[in-house]
């Protein structure tokens, strides 16, 4: 047999090596940015105007990020390498939504205690959605998985909420919940991770029922 083949092949290994290595790269770029943005988001029950101009440079940072990720991965076969950056993206798409929902990111300020479209999130990255299968971009699981991530942090943002005073963002969650709820219930998930993630949902509804109930029995409610 000819050896000559098998050095042929070990290039290969050894260029998928290391595009997947810097792709990995550019990922671990984004996910340190989102550390902080999530870092941010957390503090906008305290201080909302302030932290609020933070909040849009990191999207900023991070929309940088993604397109630069997006530009290598472009180069490449989107289903060979897409699981390396999946998770991130669902990561990003869950803090866009949450940061549009908390009215925190500027130039978005009408958006808040609404969820954005696929296509709303694609823009504000500047990067192609669904229906481009060719080529880098947000797929709708990993927009759903965004979706379903941003009920469990409303939940935790409703006792936040109640703290600090705020008696708007309990109800506004609990609304938002319920409508994330109803409206994956008119899907037919095929996905096993999108399904698992579903059934999750009704415990940060419990919990976010629970903020509500309990700020009606102490009359914390006009």
């Amino acid at each position: 047999m000819d050896k000559s083949i098998f050095k042929e092949l070990q290039t290969k290994i050894d260029h998928e090596t290391s595009l997947r290595d810097e792709l990995s790269s550019r990922v671990e770029t984004i996910d340190q940015e989102t550390k902080v943005l999530r870092l941010l988001l957390g503090e906008v029950e305290i201080s909302n105007n302030e932290v609020s101009i933070d909040i849009t440079r990191s999207t900023e940072v991070i929309k940088v990020k993604i397109q630069e990720l997006a530009k290598l991965a472009s180069e490449h076969s989107y289903y060979k390498y897409v699981n390396v950056w999946d998770r991130t993206i669902q990561e990003v798409a869950c803090l866009i939504l949450l940061a549009t929902w908390r009215g925190a990111l500027r130039g978005h300020e009408d958006k808040k205690y609404q969820i954005l479209t696929l296509e709303e999130v694609g823009q504000i990255l500047n990067v192609p959605v669904y229906p481009e299968e060719v080529k880098f971009h947000i797929s709708i699981e990993e927009y759903l998985h965004g979706v379903l991530s941003i009920s469990s942090e409303l939940a935790r943002f409703s006792v936040n909420a109640v703290i600090h005073g705020n008696k708007e963002v309990p109800l506004k969650s609990l609304q938002t919940i319920e409508n994330v709820h109803s409206s994956f219930q008119l899907l037919s998930l095929k996905n096993d991770s999108l399904r698992r993630h579903f059934d999750s949902l009704k415990y940060q509804l419990k919990r976010a029922e629970d903020v509500v109930y309990d700020m009606r029995i102490h009359n914390l409610l006009d």
